[in-house]
């Protein structure tokens, strides 16, 4: 049988090429809600608690005794030298003070497994938040009905607003001395504004709280002694670091008069005590 080009198999150049693979992948199930604060932190504090290196606080700890910030919740004190810990030493790392291991492996293991259900705990509670709004909005949704549009476009069903029917207003003019009258019909449209209920919580990122991180500093090392002067044998314990020799004040003193003086004389005489002492505390002064 005679086959012409276009019947025979492979003839034609079209069919030497082959065909290109589909680069389409299937989607993947990622989620783009962004997890809040809380979770972050516990998700940092377990993983951090989970390696088993301790390593000293890179910013040096705080040495504030609990004074300047709260009382550290995992640790509020070194099991070894008994240092008293604020929320800004972190468990996974050493004592700032003797440089010791906050934990133990016991200590850490039970940290963890505690921290994993409250971690659980608080998806569980963010999630059924999170319905609960979604709940509210289409019950909010429910109460204003809207014209219908097409099914392809749900959304618009709450951005787009009723438009209302225009307003007609009829008025005559006369024009010339022929006392002609037109007819003139202005209309008035009013757009709506559309309304829409405030968020909750302001905008939709939340902004994280700054905490106080003004750490405080170690002791010093060395001790301030006064320098230039030499220690009196006599007065070791004598203030070198305040100038001005420090000068005794003498007790006020009243005079107390007969039985038998008035009150205003009694008065008086106080006060002349008073007059007295002053003179001599200023003349000691001088």
């Amino acid at each position: 049988m005679h086959r012409t080009p276009w019947t025979a198999s492979g003839s034609l150049p079209s069919d030497k090429l082959q065909p290109k693979k589909s680069n389409k992948q299937k989607p993947t199930a990622t989620t783009n809600q962004e997890k809040s604060k809380p979770v972050r932190e516990l998700e940092t504090l377990i993983s951090k608690l989970s390696s088993s290196s301790t390593t000293p606080d890179p910013k040096g700890g705080c040495f504030c005794l609990a004074r300047e910030h709260p009382l550290s919740e995992y640790t509020p004190s070194c099991r070894s030298c008994g240092f008293i810990l604020c929320n800004l030493n972190q468990p996974y790392h050493i004592c700032p003070s003797c440089s010791t291991p906050l934990l133990t492996p016991p200590q850490s293991t039970s940290l963890i497994s505690t921290l994993q259900s409250r971690l659980t705990q608080t998806l569980e509670n963010e999630e059924k938040e999170r319905v609960q709004l979604i709940e509210e909005a289409k019950r909010a949704q429910g109460a204003f009905p809207t014209l219908s549009v097409s099914p392809s476009s749900p959304n618009l069903r709450v951005s787009q607003p009723q438009l209302r029917p225009a307003h007609k207003v009829l008025s005559l003019t006369s024009s010339g001395s022929s006392g002609s009258r037109k007819l003139v019909i202005v209309s008035h449209h009013t757009t709506p504004t559309s309304s829409r209920p405030a968020s909750r919580g302001g905008s939709g990122t939340s902004t994280p709280q700054v905490h106080n991180e003004v750490r405080v500093p170690p002791p010093p090392s060395t001790i301030d002694y006064a320098i230039g002067q030499r220690v009196d044998k006599d007065r070791p314990w004598k203030n070198l670091i305040v100038g001005g020799e420090v000068k005794y004040i003498p007790p006020l003193k009243e005079e107390k008069g007969d039985p038998g003086m008035s009150r205003n004389q009694r008065r008086k005489a106080n006060q002349r005590a008073r007059e007295r002492n002053e003179s001599v505390v200023g003349a000691s002064a001088s």
